[in-house]
């Protein structure tokens, strides 16, 4: 008796450990929700090594998904997305609940990767999961958001307009005044300024005044300017965006954007103040260096329509220089962002795809298991058959002529399984292969379309004598390109075998090598220079030589031995 009330005693002990242990998970949450992001993941760092193996089912869920959510505020997104597979593995169908956590957490992290149409996706789940209007007030603006930023203005309407309804029974007049913003964004998409000028200024009206949310309401004073703006009315603009740049300036916020100062100063030259336009520029030009990559952007637009204004011919083409350089990196960011964004969706297929093949492989188990329960009930069958009808030796000769039939079946059954889920693996190696692939397609030919559309709007703007130049200019570096396609494809075609026997040997060699270092290594085998590998790979040719360096310090080669000579040997 005493052993059975110290062992239940050691249980109840490891429980209320348990829970004072996923304290902390909550704790956490509340230092994330005051914006200490670092304090809250070393909280979840340490309960990941010494705790996480005493939490229950629902525990687990609980901490990888809050887990998640401090990741992807960090940009982690390769192990936010992780903590949420495992989050969405582990409770999948069992609580409504938990699903709605991870689905949120979900369509957060494709949100913030630029993944809108997955985003929207999971967020529509969390809309139709929920009853509280809080939940449904979030997960329509957030649907709503996304959109607009996908120039889906009329399904961006629609669930603004689910948003605000959802405020009636919130009660919050901030809440109405964020509805009513989203509402005036979503037609000023439209290009319909008036309707959109009524909802910013009736979202103006539920706060009042300015100490109420400060940054709210000088983010639609912004967007009442911008209106104004756009109805030609320069005068009324200008009050609402001087507005906001003394917000700025007093609060140092400078840096926070430069688009709607952009708008100020073509709003002063638009109205002949120059001199005010000029001090908006010598306001922002001390701060240039610590701008975004955008904001910079911004700021030298303002310049040269400054400069076109002083009729500063040579500072305006200077400054459309800069302007280009400012797009080139623009679109390097772009690129590396998408890149990044495709890597985590593929990674997601890929996971989503192994799920769905575990639940098959299941779902085969059982029916292997029912096969065998199947053949047990056959066994008992006949062993009753043979004790009751011993004496009919030839029913029994029938009877076990028969069981060895359906043993042969269920045999040949197993085996035709095992082959069904063989090919099914390869099948799903072929799909993450492909999605891989297209990953990559798609990216390159977004960018390609990138590029071409940048070109045009740069001839767009050049005089005609200059237009022919640089049509010649565009035709030589396409010639270029198809010439080393076409080098690249009869390459491929002709060492095809080579390379394979290379690639083994290579990896041989050199274990540590990843796939990008491997194709690298082959198209330095084929000789092809490294203006034709930075060509073929959409890179700078002092890239190409950085990498070169790279793989030669990875392969432990010396100053002295020729990379592209150690290579030919290799055969």
């Amino acid at each position: 008796m005493l052993k059975l009330v110290l062992f239940t005693c050691f249980l109840s002990l490891i429980h209320f450990s348990s829970f004072s242990q996923f304290d902390l998970v909550d704790k956490s949450w509340k230092l994330f929700e005051k914006g200490k992001v670092d304090e809250a993941e070393k909280i979840m760092i340490e309960l990941n090594k010494n705790a996480l193996k005493k939490f229950n089912k629902n525990q687990k869920t609980a901490f990888y998904v809050n887990y998640g959510k401090i990741l992807i505020e960090k940009k982690n997104y390769s192990d936010a997305l992780n903590l949420l597979l495992k989050a969405k593995e582990l409770n999948k169908g069992d609580s409504l609940e938990y699903e709605r956590l991870y689905n949120s957490a979900f369509g957060e992290l494709f949100q913030s990767i630029g993944s809108f149409s997955t985003a929207i996706e999971y967020k529509k789940k969390v809309y139709q999961q929920t009853d509280d209007d809080f939940s449904k007030f979030l997960a329509s603006n957030s649907i709503g958001t996304m959109f607009y930023q996908l120039n889906q203005a009329d399904s961006a309407l629609y669930y603004f307009n689910l948003q605000l309804k959802s405020c009636e029974q919130i009660e919050n007049k901030i809440y109405f005044g964020s509805s009513k913003n989203n509402i005036g964004l979503a037609y000023f998409q439209k290009k319909e300024f008036h309707k959109a000028l009524k909802n910013f200024q009736e979202a103006e009206s539920y706060i009042l005044n300015k100490n109420n949310d400060p940054d709210f309401y000088f983010s639609v004073k912004e967007n009442v300017g911008r209106c104004l703006y756009e109805l030609k009315k320069h005068e009324k603009a200008i009050i609402c965006l001087e507005a906001v740049h003394e917000n700025d300036l007093s609060r140092k916020r400078i840096l926070k954007q430069t688009f709607y100062q952009s708008l100020l100063v073509s709003c002063y030259l638009k109205t002949n103040k120059l001199d005010e336009a000029k001090k908006i520029e010598h306001a922002l030009i001390g701060y240039y260096s610590k701008m975004s990559t955008i904001a910079k952007y911004h700021f030298l637009c303002m310049q040269h329509e400054i400069s076109l204004s002083e009729k500063n011919y040579i500072k305006a083409n200077q400054l459309f220089s800069k302007i280009k350089e400012i797009q080139l990196i623009n679109e390097r960011e772009k690129k590396e962002a998408l890149n990044n964004s495709n890597k985590i969706i593929a990674k997601y297929l890929i996971s989503e795809a192994k799920i769905r093949l575990a639940v098959e492989q299941k779902q085969k188990r059982n029916s292997l298991k029912a096969l065998e329960l199947e053949k047990k009930e056959n066994n008992f069958i006949s062993i009753l058959s043979i004790s009751i009808f011993v004496l009919f030796i030839i029913a029994v000769f029938v009877i076990y002529q028969n069981l060895k039939n359906k043993q042969k079946k269920a045999v040949l059954e197993k085996e035709f399984l095992k082959l069904e889920e063989e090919k099914l693996k390869l099948k799903i190696g072929v799909q993450e292969k492909n999605l891989t692939e297209f990953a990559i397609d798609f990216s390159k030919k977004k960018e390609l379309n990138k590029e071409i559309i940048s070109q045009l709007n740069f001839l767009s703007s050049l005089k005609e004598s200059e237009i022919k130049q640089e049509i010649k200019t565009i035709l030589t570096q396409l010639k270029t390109r198809q010439t080393l396609d076409k080098r690249v494809e009869d390459l491929n075609e002709n060492s095809e075998l080579i390379l394979l026997h290379f690639k083994n040997k290579l990896v041989q060699l050199h274990p540590s090598l990843n796939k990008t270092e491997i194709e690298l290594c082959s198209l330095i085998k084929l000789n092809l220079s490294n203006k034709e590998i930075a060509s073929f790979r959409n890179i700078s040719d002092d890239s190409v030589k950085i990498v070169k360096n790279r793989l030669k310090k990875k392969l432990n080669l010396d100053a002295t031995t020729i990379l592209g000579e150690y290579l030919a040997a290799i055969n």
